[in-house]
């Protein structure tokens, strides 16, 4: 199983990257993507993620979230991991800072899915949150390469190794993890909340915001990404 769903992981964020370099789309269509990605990952933090770390951290979960939410804040910063879908941007580079950044982001986020292998109960639903997430974020990866004058031929080989990324990571995880303890494994969930929470809030959310004649749509998408989560929340009874 683990294997077939970071197939799946591959092949998602592979097709939602190469999907720029085959047609242009309208910048408000990948806004939209992005604002239904941080309703996933929002509902996927604190109806999942953050319940079943604290079954195993009790109080302590506070601080695994925390030390998470600010690992991804200081990687961001001095990594330049934010995926920024504005051209002129100026506080983000293009071209191999950006690769760097991205991939790194995708290694985090193979953490939390190869953590959440070892809980039956979470594994759809993080498995689901990075499906929905990783389309548009590998989107924007290909969009920005394609206007720092890439060759197709150095975007689609960027692609691939960006694709094999969360993948990569989440075997390596999941096989360091299979021997911890069940407060080990929710220590990492609690990690890998912070980091959905750090992406959903800080990265996606002020995205929403930035075409103001179609907030309204950004909006709906979000909620949209809310209401499904919550929707799995009650199908999956956790009743934490």
């Amino acid at each position: 199983m683990i294997y077939v769903l970071c197939l799946a992981i591959f092949f998602a964020t592979f097709i939602g990257g190469a999907i720029p370099l085959v047609r242009t789309w309208k910048q408000i269509r990948l806004h939209q993507f992005i604002g239904f990605g941080a309703g996933i990952l929002l509902g996927t933090c604190f109806l999942f993620m953050v319940p079943e770390a604290t079954e195993s951290l009790g109080g302590l979960v506070g601080i695994g979230i925390l030390i998470g939410f600010l690992c991804f804040y200081f990687l961001e910063k001095f990594m330049m991991v934010h995926a920024c879908t504005e051209v002129g941007c100026e506080l983000h580079d293009m071209g191999l800072p950006i690769f760097i950044g991205f991939s790194l982001h995708s290694l985090v986020d193979g953490v939390a899915l190869g953590s959440s292998f070892l809980v039956p109960s979470l594994m759809p639903i993080v498995f689901f949150a990075l499906l929905a997430h990783h389309g548009p974020t590998s989107f924007a990866f290909t969009s920005i390469l394609k206007v720092a004058g890439y060759t197709w031929r150095k975007m689609f080989a960027a692609l691939c190794l960006f694709s094999v990324m969360i993948p990569l990571s989440a075997l390596t995880t999941h096989f360091s993890l299979v021997r911890v303890s069940n407060e080990g494994i929710g220590w990492v969930i609690a990690f890998s909340a912070g980091i959905f929470l750090h992406i959903a809030t800080c990265d996606i959310l002020p995205e929403i915001h930035t075409f103001h004649k179609k907030n309204i749509r950004n909006l709906w998408a979000f909620t949209l990404g809310l209401l499904i989560m919550t929707s799995l929340y009650f199908f999956f009874d956790h009743a934490h």
